[in-house]
């Protein structure tokens, strides 16, 4: 091979090694503007992500805020539940009580029925009674008159 042929085919090889720098430094920019692309994006979901970060502390103090007022309705609850004890407790006392007054009306409505049937009796007694006073009186009337007969007053 002649100088000639020798400096071709190193021009050739050169012209090639230099595309290939060429399409190398092409490839290279484009990821330099692929990772500037990318950076920016990191740096916009860094961003979202501070966002989020607040928006998720702020939930926080809202779910601490609910936290508390579920503690105090708990309270609220354990109370009311024990009020609502207390008024059932206190509701079959009185159904007690009720039913107990229901016996002893009853007792008494015997009671009443018995004084009545002895009053009627004790009123017929009565009446009989007065049927023997009034013939007593007549009676006796009549023995009065007829001693005043016998025995005339001087």
């Amino acid at each position: 091979m002649t100088n000639e042929e020798f400096q071709k085919l190193m021009l050739q090889k050169m012209d090639s090694i230099e595309n290939r720098i060429g399409a190398m430094e092409t490839r290279i920019g484009s990821m330099e503007a692929k990772i500037d692309s990318m950076e920016a994006k990191i740096g916009a979901m860094e961003t979202k992500i501070g966002a989020m970060e607040i928006k998720i502390g702020a939930m926080e103090i809202k779910i601490g805020a609910m936290e508390t007022k579920i503690g105090a309705m708990d309270e609220q609850l354990d109370e009311n539940t024990q009020i609502i004890k207390a008024l059932m407790h206190r509701t079959e006392e009185i159904n007690a009580e009720l039913h107990n007054l229901g016996h002893m009306q009853q007792h008494i409505y015997g009671q009443v029925n018995v004084l009545e049937e002895k009053v009627t009796k004790f009123g017929e007694q009565l009446y009989n009674l007065a049927d023997d006073v009034s013939f007593l009186v007549r009676k006796a009337a009549e023995h009065d008159k007829a001693i005043r007969r016998l025995y005339p007053i001087k």
